[in-house]
């Protein structure tokens, strides 16, 4: 199942439902509250979804694991699977910043941004092109995984094989 996350919740416990005893796969990610919303855990049960990593913290690695935990105490909620990558982007900006001398010449920052690595700050596990956080192209790239439903939540089965380099050449031939 490819989709947003209700939609495909809405599949698994469709399927579940009707008697079906087959597979289920998806790329989807979300967290567990937000399928919990539309099927039971029971029916989610054995559900395999291939994702970004994000803040399912178990595939992450301390910085993660800070980040929820002061996230939580502070708003009294976990965050959302997109807010890290916000986090990350303040310590890509400062970190540019600083090594552009200030904020005042935006050339200089942008330069910055372009040759940066990963900063040690980082939540997310970025994947260095050229052993820059950012390709030619601008992007970056995050770990995605394997995960099975179990037992009430997604777990962490094992990193999937990327290859930035291919992803970055191909983005680039779009532009021409």
């Amino acid at each position: 199942m490819l989709g947003y996350v209700e939609p495909a919740a809405f599949v698994y416990r469709q399927a579940t439902e009707l008697g079906m005893k087959l597979p289920r796969y998806g790329f989807t990610s979300g967290s567990e509250e937000q399928f919990l919303r539309v099927a039971s855990s029971e029916q989610m049960e054995g559900v395999w979804d291939l994702r970004p990593t994000e803040l399912t913290v178990e595939a992450l690695d301390a910085n993660a694991k800070t980040y929820v935990a002061n996230y939580t105490k502070k708003f009294g909620a976990a965050p959302s699977p997109s807010s890290p990558y916000a986090y990350d982007q303040v310590y890509v900006l400062k970190n540019a910043i600083e090594g552009a001398g200030g904020a005042d010449d935006t050339k200089k920052v942008l330069a910055e941004i372009r040759k940066l690595g990963v900063p040690k700050e980082a939540v997310m596990k970025y994947l260095p092109t050229g052993g820059t956080m950012f390709d030619v192209n601008g992007q970056a790239y995050t770990s995605n995984g394997a995960f099975q439903w179990q037992k009430g939540k997604w777990v962490y089965v094992s990193d999937l094989p990327s290859d930035t380099k291919t992803y970055s050449d191909y983005l680039r031939s779009l532009r021409k």
